[in-house]
């Protein structure tokens, strides 16, 4: 139970610098399933620190995506102005070296974990939605950025 005027909202802000350390990594695994950090690749891979359009206190949550030639991450990134958490990309060419883009997408409520997927030639995200109460399917008008 959350008391004296604390809201989460304020519970996250007062943790955040806890979660500074909250980054994207690589990892791979042997057949047994046995993960270590991915070879050739500095890790973390990105951290809040890359996130150039937005004060960002901790990224997370990514989700990989392989399109001609070019590998695609949208993760979460929190924003600190307002609490909440808006999806992000960034990009790369080999998998290992990764560029930051930009915020793609942003809602009034708290978003996360986007699955992002093709069919019939058309992208779709379905973040986790949660504070909205509902699940919401996004189509991109222009992919990757604009949802």
């Amino acid at each position: 139970m959350i008391t004296g005027g604390n809201s989460i909202k304020h519970l996250i802000k007062k943790f955040a610098r806890r979660w500074e350390s909250w980054a994207i990594g690589l990892y791979e695994a042997d057949a047994e399933l046995n993960l270590r950090p991915a070879s050739r690749v500095k890790n973390p891979i990105l951290t809040a620190r890359d996130v150039t359009d937005i004060k960002a206190d901790f990224i997370a949550d990514p989700f990989m995506l392989h399109e001609n030639g070019t590998w695609y991450l949208f993760f979460e990134v929190l924003n600190s102005a307002d609490n909440l958490g808006y999806i992000a990309f960034a990009t790369s060419s080999n998998g290992r070296d990764w560029s930051y883009q930009k915020v793609v997408l942003k809602e009034p409520f708290h978003l996360s974990y986007p699955y992002v997927f093709k069919w019939n030639d058309d992208y779709y995200m379905i973040p986790e939605t949660y504070q909205a109460g509902q699940v919401r399917l996004y189509k991109a008008d222009r992919f990757p950025d604009r949802w």
